[in-house]
């Protein structure tokens, strides 16, 4: 009897991690982009019950293969797993978030009535990018950029306001200027002044810088 039990204990242990990977990335452990859309879509048919409209947001972190220029191998996807787990900490506020593949983060973000999607999305972003993420113990900084369907009274679904998001996005890429500076690793000069300034804030914050 206790064997059958483990057996069946042990099955539905298997059960478990098969529907979490069905529905996560593997790399991030953020929902894939369908369940994102279908997290999304409850959301905004419980809207009547109490529930804030749900803005949508597109990120897109720029330039990561020369972010992590001169790292091993591992280096983006730690990056990668880092900035999930900075977005992981707004669900405390009921954000939803998603990882498309690439460089790619989506969020799903409740606004109060009186609140703004695109400040919320923008606050989000600025949050998650203002520190610099520790990469095989050099600090790196990234830049993202955002696409947000901002809320909307109209019976529209995720899928949709996702691809509002995408055209904001592509349309602000498409804006930037060609030759705007991209973020890479420490190792460029031009961010080593960046990397000083940092440390040196963050070493004043903990009260241990000498002089």
């Amino acid at each position: 009897m206790m064997e059958v039990r483990r057996d069946v204990s042990s099955l539905r242990d298997d059960q478990a991690q098969l529907e979490f990977l069905r529905n996560h990335d593997a790399v991030t452990g953020l929902l894939n982009s369908s369940a994102f859309l279908s997290k999304v879509n409850s959301l905004r048919d419980d809207r009547d019950h109490g529930v804030p409209c749900v803005g949508v947001a597109r990120i897109r972190l720029l330039s990561l293969d020369r972010v992590v220029e001169g790292f091993p191998a591992s280096a983006l996807e730690q990056l990668l797993k880092v900035f999930a787990e900075r977005l992981q900490a707004w669900s405390i506020l009921g954000g939803v978030f998603g990882f498309q593949g690439n460089s790619d983060f989506l969020a799903a973000l409740p606004v109060a009535n009186q609140g703004s999607d695109v400040d919320a999305a923008r606050h989000l972003v600025a949050s998650v990018v203002r520190d610099p993420i520790e990469i095989h113990g050099q600090d790196v900084f990234i830049q993202a950029m955002v696409g947000i369907s901002t809320r909307s009274r109209r019976r529209i679904d995720a899928e949709t306001m996702l691809q509002e998001a995408t055209t904001g996005l592509l349309r602000d890429l498409d804006r930037r200027p060609r030759n705007a500076p991209m973020p890479s690793a420490l190792a460029t000069s031009g961010f080593r002044r960046i990397d000083i300034e940092a440390r040196l804030r963050a070493a004043v914050r903990r009260e241990t810088l000498g002089i």
